[in-house]
C-alpha cells in the first residue's frame, strides 16, 4: 500500500515530503509593550545602555590650595627629624580611626588630616528673594547634584606632586637644606573587623619595630627599641596586621637649583648646583563600591557624604634629611594635591 503524505504540493527532486518552517513571532508593538510591560532581560538590557550613555557628573572632591608644605613630627623643639603629612581620602573623621598626624608646628597643636572627599556631593543652593545665595554650592555645579538617593561611582583618582625649592647656601640656615631629602609616601587602609572595636592610631601603630610590636612617628625608645626616627622610618616595616598595605614608595629628591652670592665684589648669583630629580609626580586610582546610598536631602551640608561605604584609605608623606643631623625645621619643599571623582546617576 502506498505511504500516504502528510503535506500535499509538488515535491523536489530528492525530496520525501515537505516541512514548513516554524512561525517567528511577531516583534512586539510600542502598544503591546506599554500594555504588557518588559520582561527581566529587556529590563536589564535597557538599563545596561542607558548606565552606558548617561553622561558622568562630578563629586565635590576636596581643592587643596596653596601647595601643602609638611607638618613635625613633634611639636618639641629640635625633637623632630621627621617631616609628615597625613590624608584622609574619604573624611578625616573616621570612626575607630585617630584623625592627626604629626603637629602644625613647634609647640603647636595636632595636626588634622587633611580630607580628600572623594564622594561629597555638590550641596543644592538655597536661594534668597532678592537673588543671592544663603548656603550650598553655586548654581552652576546644580547639574553634578544627583537625581535620586543612589550612585555609582565611576572614576577616582589622587595626583600627588612633592617638588623641591632652590636654596641659597650662603644663608647659614638653609645651607644644610640644600642636602637630598629621603620620602616615604605610604597608602593603607585600616582593617576594620565589625567584631571589635579596636581603635587605630598611626601615629602610633602604622610600623612595626624589630619585634613586631606597633610602632610609629610618636613612640619612644626603651631598653628593646629606638626612638622613632630617620633611619626607622626608612627600615621600619609597615604593620600589616592592622593596616592593609596599598602602596609603599620610597624616593630621594635633590634641589633644583643651589645658589650662592659668589664671592666679593662679585654683583649676582651663582649656580652650583643644576638637578633634573627634584619633583616626584605619584597617582593612586582608588577603588570604589558599585553603589552609594545616600538620604537624598543634598540641600544639608551632613547629607553629601554617603550613609555608607565612603573611602576609608590613608595616605601618608614622610620627608627627611639625608647626610644631616639636623633636626628637620623647615624643609624647603611643598606637596600639590588634585583629586578628581566622578559617578554616574543609578
Amino acid at each position: 500500500m502506498p505511504r500516504t503524505r502528510k503535506y500535499s504540493g509538488p515535491l523536489m527532486r530528492g525530496q520525501t515530503s515537505v516541512k514548513s518552517k516554524p512561525k517567528k513571532a511577531a516583534p512586539k508593538t510600542i502598544a503591546a509593550v506599554a500594555k504588557s510591560g518588559l520582561n527581566k532581560l529587556e529590563k536589564k538590557q535597557v538599563s545596561a545602555i542607558i548606565k552606558k550613555k548617561a553622561e558622568s557628573k562630578y563629586f565635590k572632591t576636596g581643592v587643596i590650595t596653596p601647595a601643602q608644605g609638611l607638618k613635625l613630627q613633634s611639636n618639641v623643639a629640635d625633637s623632630s627629624q621627621i617631616e609628615v603629612l597625613g590624608l584622609a581620602v574619604g573624611k578625616h573623621d573616621q570612626e575607630q580611626v585617630v584623625g592627626t598626624y604629626g603637629y602644625a608646628s613647634v609647640g603647636g597643636a595636632a595636626s588634622t588630616n587633611i580630607s580628600l572627599n572623594v564622594f561629597r556631593t555638590f550641596q543644592g543652593a538655597t536661594i534668597n528673594v532678592d537673588g543671592t545665595i544663603t548656603s550650598g554650592d553655586e548654581q552652576k555645579f546644580a547639574s553634578f547634584i544627583p537625581e535620586g538617593r543612589k550612585v555609582s561611582p565611576s572614576f577616582t583618582q589622587t595626583k600627588i606632586r612633592i617638588h623641591r625649592q632652590s636654596i641659597n647656601t650662603n644663608s647659614d640656615d638653609k645651607a644644610e637644606m640644600s642636602v637630598p631629602y629621603y620620602y616615604r609616601v605610604i597608602r593603607v587602609k585600616p582593617k576594620k573587623n565589625k567584631y571589635t572595636d579596636v581603635d587605630f592610631d598611626p601615629q602610633l601603630d602604622l610600623f612595626q619595630d624589630n619585634f613586631g610590636e606597633a610602632y610609629g612617628i610618636y613612640s619612644g625608645g626603651d631598653a628593646y627599641r629606638n626612638t622613632f626616627s630617620r633611619f626607622e622610618l626608612m627600615s621600619s616595616k609597615i604593620n600589616s596586621r592592622r593596616y592593609e598595605v596599598m602602596n609603599d614608595i620610597h624616593f630621594v629628591l635633590l634641589p633644583p637649583t643651589s645658589t650662592s652670592n659668589g664671592f666679593e665684589n662679585f654683583d649676582g648669583r651663582l649656580v652650583a648646583q643644576i638637578s633634573r630629580g627634584s619633583d616626584k609626580m605619584i597617582t593612586f586610582n582608588h577603588k570604589a563600591p558599585k553603589t552609594l546610598y545616600y538620604d537624598g536631602k543634598y540641600n544639608e551640608t551632613d547629607s553629601c557624604q554617603p550613609l555608607a561605604g565612603n573611602n576609608e584609605e590613608l595616605i601618608f608623606i614622610h620627608g627627611c634629611f639625608l647626610g644631616s643631623d639636623s633636626p628637620n625645621i623647615n624643609m624647603q619643599h611643598k606637596v600639590d594635591i588634585k583629586v578628581v571623582s566622578t559617578f554616574k546617576d543609578v
